[in-house]
């Protein structure tokens, strides 16, 4: 049966490096390239979602963008574990971190929580406590 993408026993057991170093940068390259759509499709998302994350994604990238973020940390995860190179490591943990901050942080503003707490909050706790 023939899977796409990285073969598991690779991504739990990647073969060690040699003396000189070069498997693991043959090993590096191999993985960047199996994964690299993944994060590639990833920085797309993101780039939709703009700075603030207020930009408008369909719901087949909605749906797509919790399964990118997770396959990323688990390329990070495993990139850390086998020190591949530091710069991949470098672009996957910014690209970790802006997934998840595109994802899980709060879309409002500090000036615009003053102002929802000064004008809503705050009017409806005065009612509610002074009520009989």
């Amino acid at each position: 049966m023939a899977t796409a993408g990285p073969d598991f026993e690779d991504m739990v057991h990647p073969p060690r490096p040699g003396r000189d170093g070069s498997d693991a940068s043959v090993r590096s390259a191999r993985f960047r390239r199996e994964r690299e759509g993944d994060w590639q499709r990833l920085e797309e998302l993101l780039a939709k979602l703009g700075p603030h994350g207020r930009g408008e994604l369909s719901s087949r990238d909605l749906l797509a963008l919790p399964h990118l973020y997770r396959t990323t940390l688990a390329s990070l995860s495993v990139a850390r574990s086998y020190v591949l190179d530091s710069n991949l490591v470098q672009y996957l943990d910014s690209l970790a971190l802006r997934a998840h901050l595109a994802m899980f942080s709060s879309r409002e503003t500090i000036l615009g929580a003053l102002w929802r707490i000064l004008a809503r909050d705050l009017p409806r706790s005065v009612r509610f406590l002074s009520l009989p």
